[in-house]
C-alpha cells in the first residue's frame, strides 16, 4: 500500500555565477521563503500522554551520537487526532548517561516549546531556556491518500545540547487533524555508556495526548514560535493572535497600516495569519503579499495618506484550508527615510463563490502603532482605488509580527585604484536599496551629477534599461575613458541622491620617444620612456620595421636602467 518515505539528510548546493565583461554579474533571484504553520490555540492546559498507540521492543544503546529509524509502524490514528507524543525510555544506564538531542525550531509541522518526562510514574512538563524540542522526523498517511509523507521534521537547527535522562522522555507533535496513520519515526540520541552492569537499552513509545490535563502557566508558549532577527534587528510591530473566529473576510486586496518611525528601515520578515474555507475542486486559490509606502494622496479632509509606492511584492503562494500562519522571510524591503508608515497587504485570488478567505483580527498591538482602520483596494494593482475602512466594532487591525533592522551602510568599491586606458572598470556595490532604477555613474571629480552627463553609467542590472532590483553585485564598464581621475557614484532610484562613492584613475599608456628622428653612424641614440610598469626587467629594444620581436634578435637593447644587467625598476 505504502511506497514508503526515505529519510535522507538534505544537502546544500552552492552555485557561483561568473560575470561577463560589459554587463553585471548574473544574479539568481530566490523566491522569499514562505513557511506555513497550522495555527494552534493558545493552550492554557496541556494534555498528558495517555492512550498507548505503539511500544517497540528494546534496542541496544550505542556510544556517542546515534540515529534510530523505525519503519512499518502501522499506527492507525483516531479521526481528528491533533496531537501525538513520541517517547524514548533509557534503561539499565547504571553510571552511564544518555539523552535526546535538542533541536529548534521544527522545519515541518509544529511542536510545543516544552517536553514531558516521567518522574516516579507521573508525567511532568519540562522546558529549557533556549529550546525544548527534540530532533525527530515522523511519517504518516494523510486521510484519503495511499502513500505516506513526512508530517513532522525537526532536524535542521541543532542547539548543541543534549537533555540527559535515565527515565522516559517525550515530545508532543502537533498534527493537522488529517493524518490517518503513522508509518515511521526517526530520532537522535547521545550516550556515554558504562562498560559494567547490564546492557543499556532503549524503548520507543507513541501516545495519544488524551491523558490528564496540566496547567502550562509556568511554561511560556508563543504559538507563533520565534522570529528571526538580523544584526541590528528588532520586532518593529507585533499584534498577537486574537480570538478564534475573529476574521475579516474579503474578496479584494486588504491591508493594514503600521507606523515605522525608528531607525529600523529595512523589513526582514513578516508573519501574518489567515483563515480559508476553500473549494476542494479548485487549485488556483493563491495569495500575494505586498508592502506599500503610505505616501499616496490623503483621504478627504487631510486624513491618512493612502498606500502609494510599491516597496515589495512576493511570489504567489497557494492557500490552504483552515487557520494558517504565513512567514515571509529573507526580505530586504528598504523603506525610504521620508516614509513614516507602511501598509502590508494581501491579495487573495481564485476564491470562488463557495469559498471564503480573510485575515485574523486583533487589537491592540503589543508593539508598534496602528490605527483601528484598514485599507481595501477596490481597484486593481495597475489602477488601485484604496478605500479606508472603519469597522463599527473598532477592530481594524490584523494579527501580524514584523521584524526590521537598521540599514547596513551602503558600500561601493572599484576593482583597482589605477586602470590602464581601455581596461574594463569593475565596480562592486553592496547593501543598496534594491530598487530596479538604482544606478552607478562614473564622473570626473569636477563634474556635478545632474548638471553634466556621466561618461559611463548603468542601472544595477548592468544595462541602461532597468530590470530587477539588486542590493549588491558587480558591474563591468567597458567604456573607453580618457586618462585622468574619476569617481564612481552610486545613486538611488533614477535620481541623484548619492549613496556611496569610490575613486580611481585611468593611467595614460606607456610611451617611448627618440631624441632625434635621424642619427649619424656611431652617434649615441637617446630614448625617452614614461609611464612604464616600473619592473626591473622592463626593457627597450631597436628593431627594423620588418623584424618580429621574439622571433629574431633585436639590433640593440637594454633594461630600463640603461644596461644589460637588470637593476632597479
Amino acid at each position: 500500500m505504502n511506497k514508503g518515505v526515505q529519510f535522507i539528510r538534505g544537502c546544500l548546493l552552492a552555485c557561483g555565477v561568473l560575470a561577463s565583461q560589459g554587463q553585471a554579474a548574473a544574479q539568481t533571484i530566490k523566491s522569499v521563503a514562505i513557511d506555513f504553520q497550522i495555527i494552534t490555540e493558545i493552550r492554557p492546559v496541556a494534555y498528558q500522554p495517555g492512550t498507548l498507540l505503539f511500544e517497540s521492543g528494546t534496542f541496544s544503546l550505542q556510544n556517542k551520537y546515534n540515529t534510530v529509524t523505525i519503519h512499518g509502524l502501522g499506527v492507525e490514528l483516531p479521526a481528528g487526532t491533533s496531537e501525538v507524543t513520541w517517547s524514548v525510555e533509557f534503561l539499565n544506564l547504571g553510571v552511564g548517561r544518555a539523552g535526546l538531542l535538542l533541536y529548534d525550531p521544527p522545519t515541518l509541522g509544529d511542536s510545543h516549546d516544552d517536553f514531558w518526562e516521567k518522574i516516579n510514574g507521573e508525567w511532568e512538563l519540562k522546558s529549557t531556556e533556549n529550546g525544548s524540542n527534540f530532533a525527530a522526523r515522523l511519517a504518516g498517511v494523510p486521510i484519503g491518500k495511499e502513500d505516506d509523507v513526512v508530517v513532522y521534521e525537526n532536524a535542521e537547527t541543532s542547539l548543541g545540547k543534549v537533555y540527559l535522562s535515565s527515565k522516559e522522555v517525550a515530545d508532543t507533535v502537533i498534527l493537522d487533524r488529517d493524518i490517518s496513520e503513522l508509518t515511521a519515526i526517526q530520532f537522535e540520541y547521545y550516550a556515554a555508556l558504562s562498560p559494567f552492569g547490564d546492557i543499556p537499552k532503549g524503548k520507543v513509545r507513541l501516545y495519544l495526548n488524551d491523558g490528564e490535563s496540566q496547567a502550562t502557566a509556568e511554561v511560556p508558549v508563543d504559538p507563533r514560535g520565534e522570529i528571526a532577527l538580523q544584526p541590528g534587528g528588532l520586532v518593529v510591530y507585533d499584534n498577537a493572535r486574537g480570538a478564534k473566529g475573529k476574521i475579516q473576510f474579503v474578496s479584494d486586496e486588504i491591508g493594514d497600516e503600521f507606523t515605522l518611525d525608528g531607525s529600523q528601515r529595512v523589513i526582514n520578515e513578516i508573519q501574518f495569519e489567515y483563515f480559508a474555507a476553500l473549494n476542494p475542486f479548485e487549485s488556483i486559490q493563491k495569495g500575494v503579499l505586498r508592502f506599500y509606502a503610505n505616501n499616496g494622496p490623503a483621504v478627504a479632509n487631510g486624513g491618512a495618506k493612502k498606500p502609494g509606492d510599491l516597496l515589495f511584492e512576493s511570489d504567489a503562494f497557494s492557500l490552504r484550508a483552515g487557520y494558517n500562519m504565513v512567514t515571509v522571510s529573507d526580505l530586504r524591503v528598504r523603506v525610504p527615510e521620508d516614509v513614516t508608515s507602511v501598509t502590508w497587504a494581501v491579495e487573495f485570488t481564485g476564491v470562488t463563490n463557495i469559498g471564503k478567505v480573510g485575515l485574523l483580527q486583533h487589537d491592540e498591538p503589543a508593539k508598534g502603532a496602528s490605527a483601528n482602520t484598514f485599507w481595501l483596494n477596490t481597484g486593481t494593482k495597475a489602477a488601485p482605488n484604496w478605500q479606508l475602512q472603519k469597522p463599527a466594532d473598532g477592530h481594524g487591525n490584523f494579527s501580524a509580527r514584523i521584524a526590521g533592522q537598521t540599514p547596513p551602510p551602503v558600500s561601493l568599491a572599484v576593482g583597482s585604484e589605477v586602470y590602464a586606458m581601455g581596461e574594463p572598470v569593475k565596480v562592486t556595490f553592496a547593501e543598496g536599496p534594491g530598487n530596479p532604477k538604482d544606478w552607478i555613474g562614473i564622473y570626473r571629480p569636477d563634474m556635478i551629477p545632474g548638471s553634466a552627463a556621466a561618461p559611463a553609467w548603468a542601472y544595477v542590472n548592468g544595462y541602461k534599461t532597468a530590470g530587477k532590483g539588486r542590493t549588491g553585485g558587480t558591474l563591468v564598464f567597458d567604456d573607453v575613458l580618457p586618462a585622468g581621475n574619476y569617481v564612481a557614484r552610486f545613486f538611488e532610484n533614477d535620481d541623484y541622491d548619492q549613496l556611496a562613492s569610490a575613486t580611481f584613475s585611468i593611467a595614460e599608456p606607456p610611451g617611448v620617444a627618440v631624441g632625434s628622428e635621424a642619427y649619424l653612424p656611431d652617434e649615441p641614440i637617446t630614448f625617452h620612456f614614461a609611464r612604464g610598469p616600473g619592473n626591473p626587467k622592463d626593457w627597450i629594444a631597436v628593431y627594423r620595421p620588418d623584424m618580429i620581436p621574439a622571433k629574431v634578435p633585436s639590433l640593440l637593447w637594454a633594461f630600463v636602467n640603461g644596461t644589460q644587467t637588470a637593476g632597479e625598476g
